[in-house]
């Protein structure tokens, strides 16, 4: 039996829903039944996951994968690109056909660009992303594979806001729980020294500012209080730097701040995300930066 997926953007009303309920009975006026079945879901109602041994993404309410399947359409999926992007790069890893292929791969957030990383090799933090709500959900029913303290942040914060270690399930819940359709990345909490942040022009290093949060502190930004200094490539490890030009070259940004942490138990390094507007002009060490960024700028234009 061959199974065929379709998704949408988001359904509140399956049985009502032309784009749901409806179209998939007028399917299965032609659907051979003995050899083909037809499954609807929602791009809202999935949950991504990236861990140490791969990657799924998959629907806790009707309770599928998508690598039940052997065919997935994305139907109508309107501003879901974050989400038809990470499912794309799941289903070419696992070599599922999918239309229409115009979606391609691509790192346009943060629960993508996990994704797009993990299937080419980048060590990056083990990452659940999803509705606000589902999330809950996962934590009411202790269903989140981490182990307290973990991370919780806006997918689409920067500066370090909406970035929250819990500690316990009334922490998680109470970071999860506010108002409207925001969504949430979790991630594994990785022990560490600081973080680093490297610059990267046009496939080259321009510098590298390690920062460390004040004691007793969480985040390293320093936007939220944390310190910076500039440290030479030449401590850290070359596997270290050719995993932040790798992440840089495969989300295609030419001028790119890749955020780098180490964890001080293991000293295992991850990738933690790839800016593609880091500060220049601001932040730590902003003549430095932007003296960089004009000389790149002059390279090119030469």
């Amino acid at each position: 039996m061959k199974r065929i997926l379709i998704l949408i953007h988001h359904v509140k009303d399956e049985a009502a829903s032309p784009n749901f309920g409806k179209f998939k009975t007028a399917l299965d006026a032609f659907v051979d039944s003995s050899k083909y079945t037809v499954t609807m879901g929602a791009l809202r109602d999935l949950v991504f996951e990236v861990s140490p041994t791969g990657m799924d993404i998959y629907d806790p309410k009707r309770g599928f994968s998508l690598a039940d399947f052997d065919l997935v359409v994305f139907r109508i999926v309107r501003k879901e690109w974050s989400r038809v992007a990470a499912c794309c790069q799941f289903l070419q890893a696992k070599n599922i056909p999918y239309i229409d292929s115009y979606n391609k791969p691509a790192a346009v957030s943060k629960a993508s660009a996990a994704f797009v990383g993990r299937a080419h090799g980048i060590p990056v933090i083990p990452t659940l992303f999803s509705r606000a709500d589902l999330l809950t959900e996962m934590v009411h029913t202790d269903a989140i594979p981490f182990d307290y303290p973990f991370v919780i942040k806006d997918q689409n914060g920067k500066k370090g806001r909406l970035n929250y270690l819990v500690q316990n399930k009334e922490e998680a819940l109470a970071a999860l729980s506010t108002p409207g359709e925001t969504e949430f990345v979790i991630q594994e909490y990785i022990p560490n020294d600081g973080d680093y942040r490297v610059l990267i022009m046009g496939g080259e290093i321009a510098l590298i500012i390690h920062r460390q949060s004040e004691a007793g502190a969480y985040l390293n930004n320093t936007s939220q209080g944390g310190t910076a200094q500039l440290i030479d490539p030449a401590e850290l490890d070359k596997s270290m730097l050719d995993d932040a030009l790798r992440a840089a070259a495969l989300d295609e940004v030419e001028v790119a701040g890749v955020d780098l942490m180490i964890d001080n138990r293991t000293c295992r390094h991850y990738i933690m995300e790839v800016n593609s507007s880091p500060q220049l002009t601001s932040g730590a060490f902003p003549e430095r930066k932007t003296k960089a960024y004009v000389e790149y700028l002059q390279r090119l234009a030469a």
